[in-house]
């Protein structure tokens, strides 16, 4: 069998290598790589400078782009419209506000159609405090204006112009830098609140049902928990049923309780009634009314604190984008569009952010 010619391979004047004439494949890789290797400059530099993605100290900034670009580019994408893009970014977020879209929809205008590679930036991110998110960076590159807040002096997860960002992935808490407690402190802050209702009720001895567990106190689904099983107690204890007037009261000491606990700067009289129709007269609780109004009112009290103009889920594993108004968050929740995919958890392991719901999109 006769051998197939060799052909050199050079950088400049220097041969680095030799490869078969005839290895289609080969040749086709190389000559993708060096079309792309030609715009690596005008990316990294883009994303260092221009939108300013990569807002770190000078050691780590390099390394980050040069991770960031790995990640992007392939010798199925066009580096070249990809860096033309860049450097004139004409995709306006407000086109698609209230609308899910998939990251392909946009991708194929700017020149990325490896759909590996495209999931790779989609979520990319780094080791970051405040804690970076999937979807952050991929979101900060595409839109017109957009960039990565400037850390400790700006809000947000995202930056488009003068509107501010929150990015969600999938089960994203809704929790931020500010205002929250520690969430295992709702545990004792929920056995207080027993007790107070129990006074209310008339039952000036009564002793707290608490079995110990780190989950008692948990909100949970579908399971009855320390409130409910507290509440059901203590109705019928006193052989009376509540009144909706004392399920008010019920209420307003369960904001209290969060206030207490956890969500320290929230306007109890804002919320106060939020939970008097998930309580029934005979203290069981209608747990999915229960749940969706701590939902609201957590989500409210986020938005409160971070004061943010739009809010952004993404699901990395589908590559979905839903972008919205807060004020039509609780349309979205119960039109399905948005799950409640997380309740609020104060076990010693939950931490800051597991004392909140946890939303996705699918």
């Amino acid at each position: 069998m006769e051998m197939s010619k060799k052909i050199s391979v050079k950088i400049g004047q220097t041969e680095v290598g030799k490869i078969n004439e005839n290895d289609v494949q080969t040749i086709s890789q190389l000559t993708n790589i060096t079309k792309n290797a030609e715009y690596k400059e005008i990316i990294i530099n883009c994303f260092v400078n221009e939108i300013n993605i990569v807002n770190l100290n000078d050691d780590k900034k390099e390394t980050v782009s040069e991770d960031l670009y790995l990640a992007i580019s392939s010798e199925e994408n066009n580096c070249k419209q990809l860096a033309n893009y860049l450097q004139n970014r004409t995709i306006l977020l407000e086109n698609f506000i209230g609308r899910k879209f998939n990251i392909e929809e946009i991708n194929n205008q700017i020149g990325i159609t490896s759909k590996k590679t495209a999931t790779k930036f989609f979520k990319y991110n780094w080791s970051s405090s405040p804690t970076m998110g999937q979807g952050e960076i991929y979101l900060s590159t595409i839109f017109k204006d957009g960039r990565k807040p400037i850390p400790g002096q700006e809000k947000g997860d995202i930056k488009i112009g003068n509107t501010i960002v929150e990015c969600k992935g999938t089960n994203g808490r809704l929790s931020g830098q500010h205002g929250y407690g520690t969430a295992r402190d709702m545990r004792g802050s929920f056995s207080k609140m027993i007790e107070w209702i129990a006074i209310e009720a008339g039952l000036l001895d009564y002793k707290v049902l608490d079995t110990g567990e780190e989950t008692f106190w948990s909100i949970a689904k579908n399971q009855k928990r320390g409130i409910e099983k507290n509440l059901m107690n203590i109705v019928e204890l006193r052989e009376k049923e509540f009144t909706r007037e004392f399920r008010s009261i019920i209420s307003l000491k369960i904001v209290e309780a969060w206030k207490r606990g956890y969500l320290l700067d929230i306007k109890v009289n804002d919320y106060k009634d939020f939970f008097t129709d998930t309580i029934r007269n005979d203290g069981s609780i209608d747990k999915h009314a229960f749940c969706l109004a701590t939902l609201e009112m957590m989500f409210l009290y986020y938005h409160e604190m971070e004061k943010f103009n739009y809010l952004a889920m993404v699901n990395t594993k589908s590559g979905n984008v839903l972008i919205i108004e807060p004020k039509d968050f609780m349309d979205y929740v119960r039109a399905g569009k948005i799950l409640l995919t997380g309740t609020p958890s104060f076990t010693d392991r939950a931490g800051n952010q597991g004392g909140v719901c946890g939303i996705s999109i699918k």
